[in-house]
């Protein structure tokens, strides 16, 4: 989903999304990207979404933090 958005917006010469949402009845769904290889997604009921986007951003900031952590430890490593 996130590729596929890259290619629509770049197609208009927008800036690539980094998150999504998509909707149904009684579900939604939510894509983050996270750093340059980690993609996060939550699937749950529409009246959690506030929640869940709380809880999507921590974990995000948390994903981003470990990733910096692993880019320091490869420079020491050098």
């Amino acid at each position: 989903m996130l590729g596929a958005s890259e290619v629509i917006f770049s197609g208009f010469e927008r800036e690539d999304p980094d998150f999504i949402v998509g909707y149904s009845d009684d579900s939604v769904l939510l894509i983050k990207e996270v750093g340059s290889n980690t993609v996060l997604s939550i699937l749950g009921d529409s009246d959690k979404e506030k929640e869940m986007m709380e809880e999507m951003e921590e974990m995000a900031s948390k994903l981003s933090e470990l990733e910096e952590t692993f880019k320091t430890m490869e420079v020491l490593k050098k």
